[in-house]
C-alpha cells in the first residue's frame, strides 16, 4: 500500500482497565493515531498506532498523543515496549542506581523473587530472598517482634514494615521489600477478608 504503520506500547501499572479508560476516554476518538487498551496480568498496555507515508512521519503523529497520556498518568506509565516488563524495569533502575534489593515474602511464597531472577543480570541487584510463611520464621529470620504479631497479626501493616526493615538489615541490601496477606480460599475474617495484602518497602 505504500503506507507505514508504527505502534508504541506504553506499560501501565496501578490503574485498572476501566479506570484507565475513563481517564483517557476523549483520546480514543481519533482516526490517526488510534489508541487501544490491552489488559494483562496486573497491568494494562496502551497501544498508540499511526499510519503515514514513512516511519518517521508516523512516529511524529504518535508523539503528541504519547506525551498527553504520560502527562495524565504520570508514574503509572512504568515503561514501553511489547517485550518489556515491570520486573525488567525494576532491575534496570536498580542497576543504573548501583543499588540492591532483598525480599521477604509470606503469601506470595517466593513469586516476587522468581519474577526478578527470570531476568538476565538479576544477580547484580538481588541480594537474597526469604519465604517466611510462619510467624516463627518471621521472628527468627526477620526479627519481627512477637509483640507486633500478637497485637496486630501477621497480616498487618506493622508486620509488613518490620519484615521489610528486617530483610534489608540482615541482607545489607539498599532496599527491603515484603509482602504478607491472606491468599485464600480459607483464613479470611470479617476484619481481614481473603485478598487482604500488605506490602512493605524499607
Amino acid at each position: 500500500s505504500g503506507a507505514h504503520i508504527e505502534s508504541r506500547f506504553l506499560r501501565v501499572f496501578g490503574i485498572g482497565e476501566s479506570s484507565l479508560e475513563t481517564q483517557l476516554i476523549d483520546l480514543f476518538h481519533t482516526d490517526n493515531p488510534t489508541l487501544a487498551l490491552y489488559c494483562g496480568p496486573g497491568e494494562v498496555q496502551a497501544r498508540i498506532t499511526a499510519m503515514a507515508a514513512d516511519s518517521s512521519q508516523a512516529l511524529r503523529l504518535i508523539a503528541p498523543l504519547e506525551a498527553e497520556i504520560r502527562r495524565r498518568l504520570g508514574d503509572h506509565v512504568y515503561g514501553e515496549g511489547v517485550e518489556n516488563s515491570l520486573e525488567n524495569v525494576v532491575l534496570e533502575m536498580l542497576t543504573a542506581a548501583g543499588q540492591t534489593v532483598s525480599f521477604a515474602e509470606s503469601c506470595t511464597g517466593g513469586l516476587i523473587a522468581a519474577r526478578v531472577v527470570s531476568i538476565p543480570g538479576a544477580s547484580a541487584v538481588l541480594n537474597e530472598s526469604h519465604v517466611t510463611y510462619s510467624n516463627a520464621a518471621k521472628t527468627r529470620l526477620l526479627n519481627v517482634s512477637a509483640q507486633t504479631l500478637e497485637a496486630y497479626g501477621a497480616v498487618s501493616a506493622q508486620c509488613a514494615q518490620e519484615m521489610a526493615e528486617g530483610v534489608r538489615r540482615i541482607s545489607g541490601a539498599d532496599w527491603g521489600v515484603s509482602v504478607t496477606g491472606i491468599a485464600g480460599p480459607d483464613g479470611g475474617t470479617a476484619e481481614k477478608p481473603v485478598g487482604t495484602v500488605f506490602v512493605g518497602v524499607a
